[in-house]
């Protein structure tokens, strides 16, 4: 599922959810928008549970995860299966937050520092319902310059003052929207 969906974009547009002609149009814009705030976060959002994905290691403890929150982790492997066998971490040695997972230490396990050398086995990501609501609103704002550049209108906002009809450009993001989006930043170590 989508951060945003239809009817997410169209209330923020304060269109009727009836007005249908404009649909195909907003949904290409939906699906850029929520691929473009995926990848500036380095993260997916949605719901999945993914088996033996593959991450780089970080030769630290932690080792951060592309789909957030992680609701569980149901395996951690190293090794690449094309020279050996997938070794299986014994599961008391690591534990996972809502972003990562981590080795207690004790074990002496570090995410050794390999290019796709760890697969993980976990669930990870935001049901649509508990999609949280700056995610939606950011990636709504998103959307919406898009849609102003599809109407020739990039950038311009229009308000009346007194009467007045007021124009005003915007060409990205709002300052508080690009520090909600900050974050979600996925964290690289």
């Amino acid at each position: 599922m989508p951060i945003i969906t239809l009817s997410d974009l169209k209330l923020y547009l304060n269109m009727v959810a009836t007005e249908e002609d404009k649909d195909p149009l907003l949904q290409q814009i939906i699906n850029s928008a929520n691929k473009g705030v995926e990848s500036y976060c380095h993260r997916i959002f949605d719901e999945a549970t993914l088996v033996d994905e593959e991450y780089d290691g970080t030769d630290s403890t932690i080792l951060y995860l592309k789909r957030i929150p992680i609701t569980a982790v149901s395996a951690v492997k190293y090794g690449y299966p094309t020279t050996i066998a997938l070794v299986t971490v014994d599961s008391s040695w690591y534990g996972f937050g809502a972003d990562y997972i981590y080795t207690d230490g004790r074990s002496g396990l570090i995410f050794e520092l390999r290019p796709k050398y760890w697969k993980i086995s976990f669930t990870g990501g935001y049901k649509q319902t508990q999609m949280p609501s700056d995610l939606i609103l950011v990636t709504c704002e998103l959307a919406d310059l898009v849609y102003k550049d599809q109407q020739g209108r990039l950038g311009v906002t229009t308000r009346s003052m007194g009467g007045e009809v007021v124009e005003s450009f915007i060409r990205q993001l709002s300052p508080m929207s690009q520090t909600l989006l900050d974050s979600y930043k996925r964290i690289a170590v």
